[in-house]
């Protein structure tokens, strides 16, 4: 067990459980800025303009790289924006790959294979003063 895992403000009610991928090969870095344009568009689409700009929505991802050198995203997700419209908004945003959105279940431990990676990003939403040790 790892300390994000148990930490108790990431023990929300989340609603999706995501795994994203790429088109093409992508880097790290790619990965981070296409994760984070489409959670503050998802945002700007199902938030007020003002808790948009603020804390945004809560998440918390990471990217797994494989074999090949390529990377997918593991993440957990806050919205009321229903499924098919987060794969769409992702494909837009990536440039196409696969995006399986399922409801969040706390039975199935998806918080501690998120937070297993060693690259784990929260989203803004929450205080990084908090952040326990891993």
């Amino acid at each position: 067990m790892n300390g994000y895992a148990e930490w108790d403000l990431l023990k929300l009610d989340w609603r999706y459980y995501i795994t994203a991928t790429f088109p093409l090969k992508t880097s790290r870095d790619r990965a981070t800025k296409v994760w984070n344009y489409f959670t503050n568009k998802l945002a700007r689409m199902t938030l007020s303009s003002r808790e948009a700009r603020g804390r945004g929505l809560p998440w918390i991802r990471s990217i797994e790289t494989h074999s090949s050198g390529g990377v997918d995203i593991h993440a957990l997700i806050k919205t009321q924006l229903a499924a098919p419209k987060v794969v769409a908004l992702w494909r837009r945003c990536a440039g196409s790959g696969i995006c399986d959105v399922r409801v969040y279940n706390p039975a199935r431990d998806a918080l501690g294979y998120v937070t297993k990676s060693g690259d784990v990003e929260l989203a803004r939403y929450f205080n990084r003063n908090e952040l326990p040790t891993a």
